[in-house]
């Protein structure tokens, strides 16, 4: 597992902050599992799972806007 160390402002609340963030990894964990197994369960060719991973990443920065990441 990749580690990533953040600078967080002293007045900031850091049980509150771990915990949006777990939820967040869990998340996204979750749906790239679930992109991968699509992938494989549908035999998309290198053209079609790039344009798959475009429409996953358009999501997921959508997300990334929701929690100001």
């Amino acid at each position: 597992m990749t580690e990533i160390v953040l600078n967080v402002p002293d007045d900031l609340p850091l049980p509150g902050l771990v915990a949006r963030l777990e939820r967040l990894i869990e998340e996204e964990h979750l749906k790239w599992m679930l992109f991968s197994k699509s992938v494989d369960a549908i035999a998309l060719d290198d053209k079609d799972q790039a344009a798959f991973e475009k429409v996953r990443e358009q999501a997921w920065n959508g997300t990334k806007k929701e929690f100001g990441l």
